[in-house]
């Protein structure tokens, strides 16, 4: 009977030690670390943030799947007044395909498309971010989202230089494909090769 009874108190014994590390008297766990607030303002509204070349598809490079296109920004870029605190990557998911075997750069155009060359443009807000203890100010790219301009060309023979096609599809000039490559990876330089 002895036996039985010392079981039992050593069970409670346990539920009882077991109880005070889950809940010790009924207190309510509390973080000893302070919660941090932020003061949070926009610096700058919708705005063109980056571009990236992504790559020119021919047509037995097209791809029936979809692939991931990323653009990253790193720490200590410009964005207007303001210098980005840390690295951020964006993605956007493209079909990558190239022209039709007999398509040409644009309707009334001799040259034959031979590659879609894809340039990506990030655009989104800046927000500046104030810890509201310790002054400090982090700048941050949110509400970002990636759109993608397909440049058609028609790459000439010593593969330096291509015909390419306006946005418009109503005019087509001769550039260095690395001038190309350049423009659309420049937020600055991609409008005047893309449209004129």
């Amino acid at each position: 009977m002895q036996r039985f009874y010392l079981q039992v108190f050593l069970l409670l014994f346990f539920l009882g030690v077991a109880f005070l590390i889950i809940n010790p008297f009924g207190k309510e766990e509390s973080s000893s670390d302070e919660e941090v607030t932020y003061t949070v303002s926009v610096v700058e509204e919708d705005i063109d943030i980056a571009a990236a070349y992504e790559d020119s598809i021919s047509t037995d490079k097209s791809s029936n799947t979809f692939s991931e296109c990323k653009v990253k920004v790193v720490a200590g870029t410009a964005i207007g007044d303001y210098t980005l605190t840390n690295d951020q990557t964006f993605s956007k998911y493209i079909q990558l395909i190239g022209p039709g075997s007999d398509e040409t750069i644009y309707s009334a155009s001799s040259n034959a498309a031979t590659h879609y060359a894809y340039g990506l443009l990030l655009t989104g807000d800046l927000i500046e971010k104030k810890n509201d203890e310790t002054d400090e100010v982090t700048y941050e790219i949110v509400n970002a989202h990636i759109t993608y301009d397909v440049v058609h060309m028609s790459l000439m023979d010593n593969e330096n230089s291509a015909m390419i096609a306006n946005q418009e599809g109503s005019d087509e000039k001769l550039v260095s494909v690395q001038e190309l490559i350049n423009a659309l990876n420049s937020v600055d330089q991609r409008d005047s090769m893309l449209d004129w």
